[in-house]
Parts: structure tokens; C-alpha cells; sequence
């Protein structure tokens, strides 16, 4: 019996449909042979053998009716794996390749089952160039369809992953202390792609406690978690095996463990810790320093961890070390510097002179003779044998000075030269050998306090009319007498 290309090739889908199984475990292992990277990591690996069973059913399905290849029902998920792929850092490439090496499995086994349903050479070539068309025809619209979804999800993912490079930029290192920067790391990896964070820099160990063989002293300097203020998972050791280690806490990583290489190498790794969790492993290295490490876990995000997430991690922990390590010098340079001032301080305080006595020191203008115009002159005793004169002179608009009143601190010492901030006189004083000319009498003795209480002497103040031209600061000396 004659039959045309597309029976025999109906005929051929349809004695093939039964052992699908068989196609689909064959076009699994080429593509383990071929692609490895599609089958390195279980939930890829399980999305790839999903994805050439629906579309080998597919493909013998539209054969078998003889459907026109655009009108061949793809598979639902065929977009969703695309972008899946995008997002675990998988290249194009690799789909590229796998789409070609499954139709080729395919038409070797249709081209198999032609021969047992004809003999005649001339309907079998027929047949041969139809299934090659119409394979061809389906593998240019699925790979149409993939690499679409794919490079949608790619170009998002790089402008997400650019808008937290730029956001780390602003928020991590706004202080030059060391804490507060590991701190703002923590906070910014928690929010965007981790679900806890502990930031570890190396520290030197104390005098009394040396550091084990083979062993790396490091200080917990921040930690956080999403699972913080939940009762039932309260620590990260539950689900991820560390041991329990608070903030400044020392500790230590044993030799061979994957922080330890990660510090040793200076070389960022990614780890899984079982069906739901992951980490990634980045040392803080700048200047060609290498400060510590952090540690990024996931384990309520739907993913692990992929190439693309450990890229971002190293971007945002390249941003941070240097702001680390600007602090650290910052503290280091500030620390010599307040220990060189201080050894250069005197060990031994000098002893005060006589000026300096509150006695000395005690101006005090009254406030009905500084009112008036006019020249006040004071005389302050000072222990031993000798007194101070002080003499000023101002207008009625002019306030007192400010250190008037103010005792010790605010006082001039016998050969210092004062200008008041907010008071036009200029004075100066000295200890020349003889009392004021301005004076027209001899002072007379001192009084007692008004309120007869106990206490140091009240200085006398003495009112000199001055002319009624506005007065030119006056020069104001002090001698003993």
C-alpha cells in the first residue's frame, strides 16, 4: 500500500508513543553527556528532565495528528524554566545546545521506525524530509520562545542587581566606625537577598590566651536574621549547624572549614546545606588585605543560591571592606594620635601664681557707679604685702565686661592686655610702683559686705566724672600698695 509522507510519519509517531519512556531517558543522557552544568544542581536538574519529557510528548503528539509545528501546544512552564534559568546564572548557551541534541535524539528514533512500516526507499526519503522540516520548524519556535523569557529575566535581574550595588554604595559606610559599617551590610544583605548574615573580621588573640594550631582568631562583629523575634528559630545553629557566637564574641574557625579556606585563599565559594538551605562564603579583602569574612544564608527563599547571587555578594562585600578598612585605619590613626598627646603632656601641674588667687581676681564693678559715666576703679588685696589696682572706664550705654564678676576663670593676670567681645573699653593692667593718677583721693578702707555676712573683702569702687566729649577707651594699671 502507498502511503504519503505524512502518514507514514503519523504511523511512525504513533508506533513510537508507546515507549516514550524510552526516548525521553535516552534524550536525558545526552544531554548529561553534553550539558553537565544543566544537571550540577538538583532543582535544575529536575526542571531539565520536566522540560524534555513535556516536549518530547509534544513533539510525537503534533506528528502523530499531523499539526503544523506553529500550532503545536508548547509546554506551560517552557517561559517559566527560561527565566529559572536566567535567574541561577545558567548561559544561554547551554539551552541553545540542549534544544538541537533532543529533536536530534528524536528523529533518530523516528527515522528507525520508518523502515519496519515501508520498504519503499522513495516514501521513507519522503518521510525523512518532512520530519526534518517540521523539527525544525518546532525547534526554531521553542528556542524563540526560551531565549526571549530568558533575556527578559536576565536584563531585570542586572538592573535589580545594579540598583543594590548602588544602594550598598549609599548606605554601607556612612561612618568611619567599624561596627556600625558591618552593621549596615547585614541590614542591606537581609533585606535583598539573604536570609541572615554574620560579618567575622580577624583579630588578634589576647596575651593570656594563644591562638590553637592551624586555627584563625576572628570577632563576630554583626549578625542578623529574618528569624529574629521568632521563638521557634532563634538561632542560626538550629538550621545551619553554626555554633551559637554573640557579637564581639572571639572565636575561632578550625583548619580545612570552608571560612577558614575562604580566609586562607581569599577566593568567595558557594555551599549547599541541604534540600532548602544555602550559603555563600566571601572574604573582605582590601588593599590586598584580607580583613574577614562574611557569611550570606538562605533557606526561606524558594532558590538556593547560584553563580549570579555569589557576584552580588562579592560586589557588596567589595564596597564594605573598603569602608572597614577605612575605619580601621581611621581608628588606628586617631588612637597613635591621642596617645601622642598625651605623652606629651607635663607629668607635674605648675603652681599658680599669686595673680591668680580668687582674691586677685576679684573685679567687681557695682552696678550704680557702671551706670553713670564715668572712670570705677577697684582695689583687690592679694596675700602677702601687696594690693591691685584696676581702673575702667565706660559710657552709660556701654555694658559691663564680661569678665566682670566672673571670678578666677574669667580675670586678667596683672601683665595680660584684655579686649572684651561686647564691650567698647580697652584696658590693660600692670604693677608699676605707683597707684593710678586718675585717682583723686587716696582710697579708704575697705567696708564689710552689706549683708554683714562672713566672706572674702568687697572691693571699693570709685566713680571719676569724665568729659563730656565720648570717651576714648581708657588704659586702665594696677600697681601694689
Amino acid at each position: 500500500m502507498d502511503l504519503t509522507a505524512d502518514s507514514l510519519l503519523s504511523r511512525a509517531a504513533h508506533e513510537l508513543s508507546p515507549r516514550a519512556d524510552e526516548v525521553i531517558h535516552d534524550v536525558e543522557q545526552c544531554l548529561r553527556r553534553e550539558i553537565p552544568e544543566l544537571w550540577d544542581e538538583p532543582d535544575i536538574a529536575q526542571m531539565t528532565r520536566e522540560n524534555v519529557a513535556e516536549h518530547v510528548v509534544a513533539l510525537l503528539f503534533g506528528i502523530e495528528h499531523s499539526i503544523e509545528p506553529r500550532r503545536i501546544d508548547q509546554p506551560a512552564a517552557d517561559a517559566e524554566r527560561a527565566r529559572r534559568l536566567a535567574q541561577r546564572g545558567k548561559p544561554v548557551t547551554a539551552m541553545l545546545r540542549a534544544f538541537p541534541l533532543a529533536h536530534a535524539r528524536v528523529l533518530d528514533r523516528l527515522l528507525e521506525e520508518l523502515p519496519r512500516l515501508t520498504s519503499d526507499a522513495e516514501s521513507i526519503n519522503a518521510a525523512a524530509r518532512k520530519l526534518i522540516a517540521l523539527s525544525i520548524a518546532y525547534m526554531a519556535r521553542t528556542s524563540e520562545t526560551g531565549v526571549l523569557a530568558f533575556q527578559e529575566e536576565r536584563d531585570r535581574q542586572l538592573q535589580w542587581r545594579l540598583s543594590v550595588v548602588n544602594e550598598a554604595s549609599v548606605r554601607v559606610g556612612t561612618t568611619l566606625d567599624i561596627a556600625r559599617t558591618a552593621q549596615e551590610l547585614v541590614d542591606l544583605a537581609t533585606e535583598h537577598f539573604a536570609d541572615a548574615v554574620t560579618v567575622d573580621l580577624l583579630d588578634m588573640p589576647s596575651g593570656d590566651e594563644p591562638p590553637a594550631k592551624g586555627t584563625l582568631v576572628v570577632r563576630r562583629i554583626a549578625q542578623q536574621s529574618v528569624m529574629d523575634g521568632y521563638p521557634e528559630t532563634t538561632s542560626l545553629e538550629a538550621i545551619y549547624g553554626e555554633l551559637p557566637v554573640s557579637p564581639q564574641q572571639v572565636h575561632r574557625y578550625p583548619d580545612g572549614s570552608p571560612p577558614a579556606r575562604a580566609l586562607a585563599t581569599g577566593r568567595p565559594s558557594r555551599h549547599h546545606l541541604g534540600p532548602s538551605a544555602s550559603m555563600l562564603l566571601v572574604p573582605l579583602c582590601a588593599r590586598g588585605t584580607t580583613l574577614g569574612v562574611v557569611q550570606f544564608f538562605r533557606h526561606h527563599r524558594p532558590d538556593a543560591y547560584g553563580d549570579e547571587d555569589l557576584l552580588l555578594a562579592q560586589e557588596v562585600a567589595a564596597r564594605a571592606a573598603v569602608a572597614i578598612d577605612n575605619a580601621r585605619r581611621y581608628t588606628h590613626a586617631r588612637a597613635t594620635a591621642l596617645t601622642l598627646q598625651r605623652s606629651l603632656l607635663p607629668r607635674r601641674h605648675p603652681r599658680s601664681p599669686p595673680w591668680r588667687s580668687p582674691a586677685a581676681t576679684c573685679l567687681l564693678p557695682p552696678s550704680s557707679a557702671w551706670a553713670a559715666t564715668g572712670t570705677t576703679s577697684s582695689r583687690c588685696p592679694v596675700p602677702g604685702s601687696h594690693s591691685w589696682w584696676a581702673t575702667w572706664s565706660a559710657t552709660a550705654s556701654t555694658p559691663p565686661p564680661p569678665w566682670a564678676g566672673c571670678g578666677p576663670p574669667c580675670a586678667p593676670s596683672p601683665t595680660s592686655t584684655c579686649r572684651p567681645t561686647n564691650s567698647s573699653p580697652t584696658w590693660t593692667t600692670s604693677s608699676s610702683a605707683c597707684p593710678p593718677k586718675s585717682l583723686p583721693k587716696p582710697l579708704p578702707k575697705r567696708t564689710p559686705n552689706p549683708q554683714g555676712t562672713s566672706g572674702p573683702p568687697a572691693c571699693t569702687p570709685y566713680t571719676i566724672p569724665s568729659p563730656a566729649a565720648a570717651p576714648s577707651p581708657a588704659r586702665a594699671t594696677c600697681c601694689p600698695s
